[in-house]
């Protein structure tokens, strides 16, 4: 769910289509929940554990969404525009068939 959640951040943030920026926030999200879950998870009273990993899902994902909006976004659009740009140049000379 984290995952999902980065995901839309990045796509809300751009406005070419971003399958390269989910495929990138889509795994980086189900890192970060692991992660927090394996620091936390000696920290947690008996019996909150849904609760802290429902709130720490929230969390997280809203980061996650922030960071993808502002920044991956960005930088996603940036590499296929100077991708894309390549390509155009490759094709204009000739070099492929």
């Amino acid at each position: 769910m984290v995952g999902a959640i980065a995901t839309m951040g990045v796509v809300a943030g751009s406005s070419i289509p971003m399958f390269i920026g989910a495929m990138v926030m889509g795994p980086l999200g189900g890192w970060v929940i692991k992660t927090f879950d394996r620091a936390v998870q000696s920290r947690i009273p008996a019996g909150f554990e849904m609760l802290v990993a429902n709130f720490s899902a929230g969390l997280l994902g809203l980061g996650l969404l922030l960071a993808g909006y502002t920044v991956v976004g960005g930088a996603v659009t940036g590499v296929t525009t100077a991708l894309s740009a390549g390509a155009r140049a490759i094709t204009n000379a000739g070099l492929c068939r």
